[in-house]
């Protein structure tokens, strides 16, 4: 298995990926899964280890101590123990059973001010066209992001291009700054296909999703650009909020299941084969760490597909680091299970990048 260093993507056509990788072939369909990674290249916050640094120590004194007691930076990771924590009181220490749950509430809280303090939209703007041309390059998108930096995107980029429906989501307007969910049959009564535009995909809902009364998906088409409006809208309309955070993918599954939107968004990432005629397409993966005991329902989706080619981008933290000489080769040692999960079920055209540098898939000049 060959481990290869991509180029910097110029943006001089409409398929950058296809030129510069090799990896696409003109005339298959093209499909981008997400990850935290994604979004952390253009505000390093995003990462669990800066996440906390970041964090009012004046106000969540106490959420900040959960970080050596559980041993833990991932904020998924400490909402699990918290439940398990939880369920342990409830039988054996009532008296701590609703501490435990004004700990989990707070950090949610706390999860929602700590991101519209280090993910500013004035500070990524300056990136929202490149990577809405970057995205258009696919033909679907599936995201595993909570954060605001794919929705201000698209958002710019059909702005900047004049074009209304560059990227479906299969949300219908509907009234007071919210679009709701519809099947799929009712979207592609508008005369949208596969080729008119990227579909994009929410895998785990987002800050700016919420669920109304009747229990319908809706998503925020507010424009002002900070994360505390969107929670406020939310907030004031007496919605719950639509974020897949438990803390392993057993819950998170459930979490999935229960909701129609959700369900969709992984049924379409498990049916690429079957939804694209069956064809030979291809599934890059960026920023996705692969961790069996959080996402282990995104691997067994992937899976699924019988006939894609996978174009796996990899991240080397040392690297970043500068801890190791940039020759000594990439560190994919966290990923030996997953590539072994995808030869398992019959993937095994796989192809390795490098993506350590940032400027390696979106370009690191910033838009004029």
């Amino acid at each position: 298995m060959e481990f290869k260093e991509l180029p910097q993507i110029e943006f001089n056509d409409r398929y950058p990926v296809v030129e510069q990788t090799g990896l696409v072939k003109k005339g298959n369909y093209r499909f981008l899964l997400i990850g935290s990674g994604f979004s952390a290249r253009f505000c390093p916050g995003l990462i669990y280890e800066n996440f906390w640094e970041n964090v009012d120590e004046g106000r969540y004194a106490r959420l900040l101590k959960l970080n050596s007691l559980f041993g833990t930076n991932n904020i998924e990771s400490i909402l699990h123990k918290l439940k398990t924590s939880k369920m342990i009181m409830k039988y054996l220490y009532k008296q701590y059973y609703n501490k435990i749950e004004e700990l989990e509430s707070e950090l949610k809280s706390c999860f929602y001010e700590t991101i519209d303090n280090i993910c500013q939209h004035s500070d990524v703007k300056p990136y929202f066209y490149s990577i809405g041309r970057f995205l258009t390059t696919f033909d679907a998108i599936f995201s595993l992001n909570y954060d605001p930096i794919l929705y201000w995107s698209l958002l710019e980029y059909e702005k900047r291009i004049g074009q209304r429906y560059a990227f479906c989501d299969y949300m219908q307007k509907s009234q007071n700054n919210w679009r709701i969910f519809k099947k799929e049959s009712e979207v592609v009564s508008r005369g949208i296909s596969q080729r008119d535009c990227t579909f994009i995909y929410y895998l785990h809902g987002s800050l700016f999703f919420a669920i109304n009364e009747k229990g319908e998906t809706m998503k925020s088409t507010y424009r002002e650009p900070q994360v505390s409006t969107m929670r406020d809208q939310i907030i004031e309309s007496r919605h719950d909020m639509l974020m897949v955070m438990e803390g392993n993918y057993e819950d998170k599954k459930s979490r999935i299941d229960e909701n129609e939107y959700l369900k969709f968004c992984l049924e379409k990432l498990s049916g690429i084969t079957k939804d694209y005629n069956g064809e030979k397409n291809d599934l890059c993966i960026l920023g996705f760490s692969a961790n069996f005991k959080t996402d282990k329902h995104i691997i067994d989706a992937i899976c699924q597909n019988k006939n894609i080619d996978v174009c796996l981008c990899i991240y080397d933290d040392e690297r970043r680091n500068n801890t190791i000489p940039h020759n000594n080769g990439l560190d994919v040692s966290r990923y030996h299970d997953f590539i072994k999960e995808l030869t398992k079920n019959d993937i095994k055209n796989i192809e390795l990048y490098d993506v350590t540098n940032k400027g390696s898939l979106i370009c690191d000049e910033k838009d004029a």
